[in-house]
């Protein structure tokens, strides 16, 4: 099983969600993750060491590293990709 971290900004979003069903969905997308972090639905992001899922109109952008896992971004799709 691997170890999930999540930066700053990915906390910070967390904690700003008003919407519970959403923030539960993510949560659960993301601990799927620490089963098996290259899942169907993951996608290697071009010319970067990330991946991402998708979550509805949101995407979570993490990284793999041995036995951890940093999520770094969650957001909307049409703002997410900026400054990667």
């Amino acid at each position: 099983m691997y170890e999930i971290k999540f930066s700053k900004h990915a906390e910070a979003f967390l904690s700003k969600l008003k919407s519970r069903e959403l923030k539960q969905r993510l949560l659960i997308k993301i601990k799927l993750l620490s089963i098996n972090p290259y899942i169907e639905q993951s996608k290697k992001l071009s010319n970067h060491l990330k991946r991402r899922i998708r979550v509805g109109k949101y995407r979570v952008i993490y990284a793999v590293d041995d036995d951890l896992i940093k999520i770094y971004k969650i957001g909307k799709r049409g703002e997410i990709y900026k400054n990667l």
